[in-house]
């Protein structure tokens, strides 16, 4: 779902050309710093948290672990 956000919001072709470093983490599945990297400053903070929160998420289910507060 979080991916989805992203391309609905930046586009496929953005996503790909303008976000190197979140393709490179998402590529590796490293959930834990795509949630970081999918911060977009010019969106507010409560739909940047959620998107962080479906990437943490996916952390959570890979490791078992719950990283949320």
């Amino acid at each position: 779902m979080a991916l989805l956000d992203l391309i609905f919001n930046l586009g496929m072709t953005a996503l790909k050309r303008d976000w190197p470093r979140l393709n490179k983490v998402v590529k590796a599945k490293n959930w834990g710093k795509a949630a970081t990297e999918s911060n977009r400053p010019e969106l507010g903070d409560l739909r940047n948290s959620y998107v962080r929160e479906l990437f943490e998420a996916a952390v959570a289910k890979d490791t078992g672990k719950n990283i949320a507060p």
